[in-house]
């Protein structure tokens, strides 16, 4: 065993990072991080997109560490995709993301458990683009569920909202949630397209802090 390799984390983010431009891992580098976890390299890593979505883009990539996920709301296990620990919002929490988010039902949703099950709840009707897109993408996903009542949006133990939709109309919502304590947001653009992104997740889940 290399002792140097054993002794340190790796971690790596994935979009941008660990993927290539059409969101998949080369041959070449699933091959050497297997050789290199063989030989004893401690290697994980760290997204914000769900274990299920970071499976498919991961397939083929064997690891014997959880992974973490949903901006380090949720470890995972990556071969069985079972939560293996997750924050979630508080009440006070979510009541005032309710009233500072009015434009949440029109461009984004809220991911949700249920036991160790997630759900993504969104709202019917007037849709963002970036929201359609991603809507008809997970067209096929059991996890997607539509509501006519953006009150029912976040459920019992809800973790993560993400929002999608152009720079300046988004802009303004991510300075209003921004300086708030008792969550983190992360607003950028879209590694794969011009939509930008605004996620919020509790503090406690920032992924450098989990890694």
């Amino acid at each position: 065993m290399n002792h140097s390799l054993a002794s340190t984390l790796f971690v790596s983010d994935l979009d941008g990072t660990l993927l290539r431009k059409d969101a998949t891992l080369s041959e070449h580098t699933i091959q050497t991080l297997h050789q290199l976890i063989d030989e004893g390299m401690a290697f994980t890593y760290a997204t914000a997109r769900s274990i299920q979505s970071a499976k498919r883009v991961t397939a083929g990539l064997r690891l014997n560490l959880p992974v973490i996920t949903r901006n380090g709301s949720v470890f995972a296990d990556q071969e069985t995709e079972a939560i293996l620990e997750k924050a979630i919002f508080s009440k006070e929490d979510v009541s005032l993301l309710k009233s500072l988010l009015p434009e949440l039902p029109h461009c984004g949703f809220v991911s949700s458990y249920i036991g160790d099950e997630m759900i993504k709840t969104y709202c019917d009707g007037d849709q963002s683009l970036g929201l359609q897109e991603y809507v008809a993408d997970h067209a096929d996903d059991h996890r997607m569920q539509v509501t006519a009542d953006s009150n029912a949006l976040f459920g019992e133990q809800s973790g993560y909202v993400t929002m999608i939709n152009d720079y300046e109309k988004l802009a303004p919502t991510y300075e209003r949630v921004r300086s708030y304590p008792n969550w983190e947001c992360v607003f950028q653009k879209d590694t794969y397209g011009e939509a930008y992104w605004l996620e919020i997740c509790p503090r406690t889940a920032q992924k450098p802090r989990r890694s």
